[in-house]
């Protein structure tokens, strides 16, 4: 019950950017983006490892998505003025979101990688079709851009679970 809230958010947010960006409409994103920030930094079970996952996640969006841009594999939706070769705002409030919320939305994937690793790889991709079907981005070729989405979308959560079993192990030692 209590990773309902981060799940749903993940959820609304994903929807207020994706047809945001396809009608360019971005308040509701800004305003849901922030709503959920705010939920996961005074989060009870808020640790300091929140915000080194909403840093690495932007980075890592701004590289992954960025090479998609700079490759011509996709083209965003530019609802604001940008440069030319990185990804959009509203892309990098999405991974803002996900790296915020990852941890008490997708605990139980994160204790099992097994599961969790072969989702992302497949449910990243679906992601990014999705958006295509709602017209906030262009997928130029299909099978590159996909199994590059997949593969960094398997080293990002892998990533995400090392350094989220790191963080637990130091503070078990800790306590």
């Amino acid at each position: 019950m209590k990773q309902l809230i981060p799940i749903l958010g993940l959820n609304v947010l994903w929807f207020a950017c994706v047809l945001g960006a396809a009608n360019n409409i971005m308040w509701p994103a800004i305003l849901i983006l922030g709503a959920l920030l705010l939920w996961a930094f005074t989060h009870e079970e808020a640790k300091s490892y929140t915000a080194i996952l909403v840093v690495f996640s932007l980075v890592c969006g701004t590289l992954f998505d960025g090479f998609l841009v700079f490759t011509g594999w996709v083209e965003y939706q530019q609802v604001w003025q940008q440069f030319s070769h990185l990804p959009p705002v509203w892309i990098l409030m999405l991974w803002a979101g996900f790296g915020a919320l990852v941890v008490p939305a997708m605990q139980w994937l994160m204790e099992r990688p097994r599961v969790g690793l072969p989702l992302m790889a497949i449910g990243a991709p679906l992601s990014y079709v999705s958006a295509a079907k709602l017209g906030a981005i262009t997928i130029q070729d299909h099978p590159a851009a996909l199994l590059f989405i997949a593969v960094t979308w398997l080293l990002y959560f892998a990533a995400v679970i090392y350094g989220y079993n790191r963080q637990e192990t130091q503070n078990h030692a800790l306590a």
